[in-house]
């Protein structure tokens, strides 16, 4: 923005299509993006827009009519069953509203879900990148696997191991401890 581009942001933000199969109501209200319009506008110091569909023809008007310093948000990408299930045309939609493809989302870069992965293939190698915020995560991950002052302890959260699994075995040579919540019990301790 300060060297005069416009931003386009898309996020998605918990389960909807979940709750919206339920028995609660104003499921699709409360997992709207719209209610980060304020705090956005107030930490990015200028008027955020918003497109209340992500994929609509609106949103795809304002996004090219962006003016320099502007920032577009998008409703939740995961109104769309398209964006869990990496949906590939979905995806390819979403990459038309802009020229460069930053992911910053380090909590669900793994997904392979069509705004955090599957997008990036619509973009040539030298327009799409991650963030800051996932830079420094990535940092912080290499010290902790490859530099780590001893001792260190590992404090590991979530529930699904299969996300997990490859990193707790090589945390297992690494740490001096390792704390986790349920999925540590798949783990045999050898005393260490």
């Amino acid at each position: 923005m300060k060297d005069g581009g416009s931003v386009v942001l898309l996020t998605h933000f918990g389960r909807p299509k979940k709750a919206l199969h339920s028995v609660k109501m104003g499921a699709e209200e409360k997992y709207s993006t719209k209610h980060l319009l304020s705090h956005l506008t107030q930490v990015l110091n200028t008027e955020v827009q918003f497109a209340d569909d992500c994929l609509s023809e609106e949103a795809y008007r304002k996004s090219k009519a962006l003016q320099a310093r502007e920032v577009l948000l998008l409703e939740n990408t995961r109104f769309y069953e398209e964006e869990t299930a990496g949906d590939n045309e979905f995806a390819e939609m979403l990459s038309t509203m802009g020229d460069v493809y930053v992911n910053d989302a380090f909590g669900s870069a793994h997904r392979a879900h069509a705004s955090t992965a599957i997008i990036a293939h619509f973009f040539s190698e030298g327009s799409k990148m991650f963030g800051m915020l996932m830079d420094r995560e990535v940092a912080n991950a290499n010290k902790v696997m490859h530099s780590a002052d001893k001792p260190f302890t590992a404090i590991l959260g979530g529930a699904k191991i299969s996300d997990k699994i490859l990193l707790i075995e090589s945390l297992l040579d690494r740490a001096n401890n390792i704390i986790g919540g349920g999925m540590a019990y798949t783990f045999s301790c050898d005393g260490r």
